[in-house]
């Protein structure tokens, strides 16, 4: 019969795993990757956005993506008109130009080049006609950036309607409205989203301690500290896509197959923005998402060597 190794050894090599191989990022940047990394995202787009086109963000909010796209002429649209203040002293409430229905947006067919949409379509009770609409009133060529979760938490109750935005969902719907989907990228993996809800079980102690006993603190550090951190840093070494928090979309209005060669050829012109990102993610050590960049821009130009020395560099990580 094997011996048992005893549980104060066990709970040293734990504490022994969770110190070598812990992320140094806090717990705070942990728990907010997804809209850091969607804001990273948008932020990629709107630099590929040509000066003074037309882009509409609905259900801006707070509209924290003026700035990104100040080269335009940026419009915002929402179901109600917020009163003008600050939250933080930073993010800027209010300058909703269209106050509507997000399936009726008062203005005429084909209005813009640009339309923006994240962590929105869950919260409307049509989704399907919200898409419906964008591509009504965005011009044949335009391109929409969109996002929304595939799972998550209830919130801004009594307007959370859905979660389960697939990719199968994007590129059916997309397809029934002439859209073209010509990127799904899932925003973290399995181990980020695991990472993030670990963190969230030591933000509910100052509710619930009563349920753990005199464990509060070690339950404090195992859940808010160690776990997250861990699964965090295995997420930059290996991803699992079919479990994460969402995914980001891009997809753009066309009229026939011809159009979307020549968009498929326009892509090509994009790899450098793509190459620039991985760079920019490598340097921080974010392995996976700087490799996703890097296959994304090879799927345009499978022969550049740089991509390929790249991809190479990035697959012996470890």
């Amino acid at each position: 019969m094997a011996s048992q190794v005893p549980l104060g050894s066990q709970l040293e090599q734990v504490a022994h795993v969770f110190q070598q191989s812990k992320s140094e990022q806090s717990i705070q940047e942990i728990h907010d990757f997804n809209q850091r990394e969607r804001d990273r995202w948008v932020q990629l787009k709107a630099v590929t956005v040509p000066a003074g086109s037309r882009v509409l963000d609905i259900g801006a909010g707070t509209c924290p993506y003026r700035a990104l796209f100040a080269h335009g002429d940026y419009k915002t649209h929402d179901f109600k008109r917020y009163t003008g203040e600050k939250l933080g002293g930073t993010t800027e409430y209010g300058k909703i130009d269209y106050e509507s229905d997000i399936c009726a947006i008062p203005v005429p067919d084909n209005s813009f080049d640009v339309i923006v949409c994240t962590e929105v379509l869950e919260h409307t009770p049509e989704p399907i006609e919200a898409l419906r609409e964008m591509s009504r009133i965005l011009k044949e060529g335009g391109r929409l950036f969109l996002t929304a979760p595939l799972g998550s938490g209830l919130h801004q109750l009594p307007y959370h309607y859905y979660g389960g935005f697939t990719p199968e969902w994007y590129k059916h719907f997309c397809s029934k409205f002439g859209l073209y989907v010509s990127e799904i990228s899932p925003n973290g993996g399995f181990f980020k989203l695991l990472a993030q809800e670990c963190a969230r079980v030591a933000w509910t102690l100052p509710q619930h301690q009563h349920l753990h006993g005199n464990n509060v603190e070690l339950i404090k550090n195992l859940f808010g500290e160690w776990i997250p951190r861990y699964l965090f840093e295995l997420e930059k070494k290996h991803g699992i896509d079919q479990f994460t928090v969402g995914y980001h979309v891009e997809a753009v209005k066309v009229r026939d197959i011809d159009t979307v060669q020549k968009l498929i050829e326009n892509d090509l012109q994009n790899v450098n923005l793509y190459l620039e990102a991985a760079r920019s993610l490598l340097n921080q050590g974010e392995y996976l998402p700087a490799r996703r960049y890097v296959e994304d821009a090879l799927e345009l130009n499978h022969s550049n060597t740089t991509l390929i020395e790249m991809h190479q560099q990035l697959v012996n990580k470890p």
